[in-house]
């Protein structure tokens, strides 16, 4: 790419590619299955750099990637907490149902990332955050784990798509609601943690492409970056909604956040 002064490579087949180079054989999710910015080997970052796992091509070996550079920053391949929080005060929040149906998730130790979603809905929070009106409507989230294909583009100086090849992609929650009398799907993306990381725009992104095929074109879908951590006042949620793909083939890059809120959930602390 230096040689070259490009913008992009791939898509390639990554243990082709550390054999052509005589490299030595390494996991494939140690480098390509990036969440974070911290996770991205330190030659990329270094090179300003974001690779892409793009799936499995028959008759091809193993999962092949792509690399694009991020345009001199990195907010266009990732969503920053700090940024996100900036501005953004905290409120705290009633659950909108007894105590007691909340008491489950007060018994574990720890819960994981479907279980802190499940909190959010079950408490009201997300609703609430999101605007869903219909507040008498049962929410239910479904989550899955599956491989899917669709095309994209990693930013706006990438001319040709690179195709995702039934490829893994993982959907932490999706669930219906209604809002200003329109239906919209809402695409989770959850993760925990203190918020001063990062995610990567494409955990957001790969679920809607992979979805958008079997949605009807008069539903509205919606990313949703779900942040979550304990504080000794009680479990703090950041829910940044971001802006939904418009084109057909979209750019990574274009996912931008839209509206962000921060609310705290009493009896949750640590």
């Amino acid at each position: 790419m230096s040689n070259t002064s490009s913008e992009i490579f791939g898509p390639s087949s990554f243990q082709a590619y550390l054999e052509a180079n005589r490299l030595p054989k390494v996991r494939t999710e140690q480098y390509l299955s990036i969440d974070f910015l911290h996770q991205l080997a330190p030659e990329l970052r270094e090179a300003e750099t974001m690779v892409f796992r793009l799936g499995c091509r028959p008759g091809r070996v193993g999962t092949h990637f792509g690399l694009a550079r991020n345009g001199g920053t990195w907010s266009n391949f990732f969503l920053d907490d700090k940024a996100l929080l900036k501005g953004v005060k905290p409120n705290e929040f009633a659950p909108s149902v007894p105590s007691r149906r909340l008491l489950a998730f007060n018994l574990l130790p720890k819960l994981t990332e479907t279980s802190l979603v499940n909190l959010a809905v079950a408490s009201g929070l997300l609703q609430h955050a999101l605007g869903l009106t219909e507040d008498h409507e049962q929410i239910i989230p479904a989550t899955s784990q599956s491989t899917y294909s669709f095309e994209f583009l990693p930013h706006f100086g990438a001319v040709e798509p690179w195709k995702h090849v039934q490829g893994q992609v993982e959907i932490d929650a999706i669930f219906y609601g209604r809002r200003n009398n329109q239906e919209h799907l809402f695409v989770i993306e959850a993760k925990s943690g203190p918020p001063i990381s990062t995610l990567a725009k494409h955990k957001l992104s790969y679920p809607l492409l992979a979805l958008r095929p079997r949605i009807p074109v008069d539903i509205a879908i919606v990313p949703v970056y779900l942040k979550t951590w304990q504080e000794p006042n009680g479990r703090h949620f950041m829910v940044a909604e971001c802006s939904p793909y418009q084109s057909q083939i979209p750019f990574i890059s274009a996912l931008e956040p839209v509206q962000v809120s921060h609310f705290v959930l009493n009896g949750f602390g640590i």
